[in-house]
């Protein structure tokens, strides 16, 4: 951005901070751990369709201390959130929602294959619904 000074009454290397008017977009806000890359190098997230996960490529819009705002997601979504890191593109899992975790269980879940698996037998998953993403000092 350039700011016409003809008089220099801003002084050189000031900072500002700036307001841009922008379009309100759906998007999803997660927690950066869930990003992952796939095989190509494109950023996504992975998650449970039917039983069988898939890599979903994402566009980060957003980075806040509360969490990275993505959009290329539809909704529903349930998001992969624990074990994500250790099931692939393809591939058949039984997932257990966030809410039928047993916290007094010492365990994490981590994969869940439906057979042959050498993983453990759980994932978890969350239904993630998107939210109303105004970038940071636009206005609606």
């Amino acid at each position: 951005m350039e700011i016409a000074n003809p008089t220099s009454e801003i002084p050189a290397g000031m900072t500002a901070e700036i307001a841009l008017d922008g379009d309100a977009i759906m998007a999803h806000r997660i927690s950066p751990a869930l990003l992952s890359l796939d095989d190509d190098g494109i950023l996504g997230v992975k998650i449970v369709d039917a039983g069988i996960v898939k890599f979903k490529p994402i566009t980060v819009i957003a980075d806040t201390p509360d969490g990275v705002w993505i959009k290329g997601l539809q909704t529903p979504v349930r998001v992969i959130t624990v074990g994500q890191d250790f099931v692939a593109d393809g591939q058949q899992v039984r997932p257990v929602d966030e809410d039928q975790i047993d916290s007094s269980d010492s365990e994490t879940p981590a994969t869940a294959l439906e057979a042959g698996a050498a993983e453990p037998d759980s994932d978890q998953v969350a239904d993630a619904t998107p939210e109303r993403a105004t970038p940071q000092g636009a206005t609606q």
